[in-house]
């Protein structure tokens, strides 16, 4: 389980408690948004889930091409580095 789904079950839970605590108390504006926060933390873990069960489904990892060098130049055509000069 990776960081961010364990992140995202976390608050889900604890949110969850908010919402029932607030519930409780009467107070329904507040259990509806920390509703709406448990909903989107379950939505994000499911998400990350399923981006990582796609990306061990056994598929060879797409591997870029190496990048080319351009050509070396001559030594002599290389530049020195830079040396400043107290006026």
């Amino acid at each position: 389980m990776t960081a961010n789904i364990a992140f995202s079950l976390a608050a889900a839970v604890v949110s969850l408690a908010i919402v029932v605590l607030a519930g409780l108390k009467g107070d329904w504006a507040v259990a509806a948004v920390y509703a709406a926060l448990v909903l989107g933390f379950l939505a994000r873990a499911s998400f990350g889930r399923g981006a990582r069960a796609e990306s061990s489904s056994g598929d060879p990892p797409q591997t870029e091409e190496p990048r080319q060098v351009g050509p070396e130049h001559e030594p002599e055509r290389r530049l020195k580095s830079a040396r400043f000069r107290r006026r």
